[in-house]
């Protein structure tokens, strides 16, 4: 598994989530590379660049303060297979399946709308450079087989629909069958009211033309399910009042 990311606090966590990464860990691996290789390294993937300021990250001034820093986030990324930034990628790796998670912030309620057309330069315009990166492996012989897309239902909504469905159509164009739906994470178990789109799409070649998005589960679950009253915070908005309200579950902002 590779991945397509630039935050340096993401990439951490994804490497503490997914591969166990310890601070013990970092102290203990042998096999870093010379400091100005993985400055190079970090540098050219673009990890830590600042989208509020277009300013790349500075990696090699922690040569100056002590290179731990550098060995964690370099280790991070190849504990993880980062490839860095999407837009400086030439080529993915032959994979069955594509997710492709594109930032929200132009077309959610709460973000300044400013859409995902291609070229407009918002942040959910990345989501053309996952599609310049299917058509090289589609020129290549190594398509995947299903892509998956997940966003803010505003992606599916009368702003943007044209655009989504300009979307679905390059992906048309390039092989795939796409079919999306509005679920809702409350209707599967999760105390939380969070709504998404789900997007599938599948090379056609291998599509049969069946596919059916799931049903919700029936399972109601609250925070007090899952969350031990000993280990909450005193200072958390955390209640009993909203924990039982497993019918509406617990809203979520953002991505």
């Amino acid at each position: 598994m590779s991945t397509s990311e630039i935050d340096s606090s993401a990439v951490l966590t994804n490497a503490v989530i997914h591969y166990g990464l310890t601070q013990k860990m970092v102290e203990d691996f042998r096999d870093y590379p010379d400091t100005d290789i993985m400055v190079r390294e970090l540098t050219e993937k673009n990890i830590g660049f600042n989208p509020k300021t277009g300013k790349a990250y500075d990696w090699a001034r922690h040569k100056r303060r002590g290179i731990l820093h550098i060995r964690r986030v370099w280790l991070a990324v190849h504990l993880t297979r980062n490839l860095g930034d999407i837009s400086r990628i030439e080529k993915l790796p032959c994979a069955d399946l594509w997710t492709v998670s594109f930032p929200c912030q132009d077309i959610s309620n709460a973000g300044k709308r400013g859409g995902f057309e291609k070229d407009s330069g918002t942040k959910n315009s990345l989501v053309w450079e996952q599609i310049r990166l299917l058509k090289k492996a589609v020129s290549d012989g190594e398509a995947p087989a299903v892509l998956m897309f997940e966003n803010v239902k505003g992606l599916v909504q009368k702003n943007f629909i044209k655009d989504f469905q300009m979307l679905c159509g390059r992906l048309s164009e390039l092989g795939y069958n796409t079919y999306y739906k509005v679920l809702n994470a409350k209707d599967f178990g999760v105390p939380q009211n969070r709504e998404r789109v789900f997007a599938y799409c599948i090379r056609k070649d291998a599509d049969n033309g069946t596919y059916t998005f799931p049903e919700p589960t029936g399972i109601r679950t609250s925070l007090d399910d899952i969350l031990d009253p000993k280990h909450v915070s005193k200072t958390s908005t955390y209640s009993k009042g909203a924990a039982k309200a497993a019918s509406t579950g617990v809203r979520g902002h953002g991505r």
